[in-house]
């Protein structure tokens, strides 16, 4: 009697299993046969910054024709569709997925521009944050610094800022600026010279701020907070003409 209860506890247990994996057989195929419509697009790091939309993500996905909308979700490879989003420039990463509906969510991380590189008309890109080149857009102008000057003469065909010598100093000095909240409003251009050394052009006024180096811009611009707060409101913007912090301690006036 006990081995007759073994066994059917055993049949029914066994047959829990096959229908269980029925079921999930099925719940794929079904799955997989529906068809692929409009994708859930997020994307991520815009901050004001429109160089990637919806739109774009959309019209990149559908350029192979392997992912086209009315498409099997069987036939979708995710894989292929996220490189081909990735072909984008300001595109950072891509994270596609099907979700539990059957349908697609793409997660995009989009680049960030830090300041634009400007050497006459026939020149002209973004600075991402990490010192990447990236391209300008005609749909969307971001509001950065304008950098200019002869030392980023060539920095677009050597790879950007990390591949040339100073590079990281002058992206480190270009973080700080966009950090700041006093410095990114008071600030509208970068020059940087042939020997490396810069010079800022403030919004209003005018002087120039001779920075030098691109080192120790921590001590430097806490001395320029000092000038503006204690000497601009007495001397007056007119008294100055050029305005030194390469020197360690000092504000050097002409």
């Amino acid at each position: 009697m006990q081995d007759k209860k073994t066994l059917w506890e055993l049949i029914k247990n066994l047959g829990f299993v096959v229908g269980l994996g029925i079921i999930v057989f099925a719940g794929v195929f079904w799955s997989k046969q529906r068809k692929y419509h409009t994708p859930s697009i997020v994307i991520e790091g815009q901050q004001g910054n429109l160089f990637v939309t919806e739109g774009e993500i959309l019209e990149t996905m559908q350029g192979d024709g392997r992912s086209a909308l009315g498409s099997v979700l069987g036939d979708i490879d995710l894989r292929a569709m996220e490189l081909q989003i990735k072909s984008n420039k300001f595109v950072k990463g891509v994270n596609s997925f099907q979700n539990v509906a059957g349908g697609v969510n793409v997660q995009v991380l989009q680049r960030r521009p830090l300041a634009r590189v400007s050497l006459g008309s026939k020149e002209s890109y973004y600075l991402g944050t990490e010192g990447e080149v990236l391209p300008l857009s005609v749909s969307y102008v971001a509001r950065v610094v304008v950098v200019t000057g002869a030392g980023v003469r060539g920095l677009k065909e050597r790879g950007g800022l990390k591949s040339v010598e100073g590079g990281q100093e002058l992206l480190e000095l270009l973080s700080f600026l966009d950090q700041d909240e006093f410095l990114r409003a008071l600030i509208s251009g970068v020059e940087v010279t042939n020997r490396q050394e810069v010079v800022l052009y403030p919004q209003v006024g005018g002087f120039v701020i001779n920075l030098g180096k691109p080192k120790n811009i921590r001590d430097k611009f806490d001395r320029l907070r000092v000038f503006y707060q204690k000497v601009l409101p007495v001397k007056g913007e007119s008294a100055f003409k050029s305005i030194s912090l390469k020197y360690a301690g000092q504000v050097v006036c002409r």
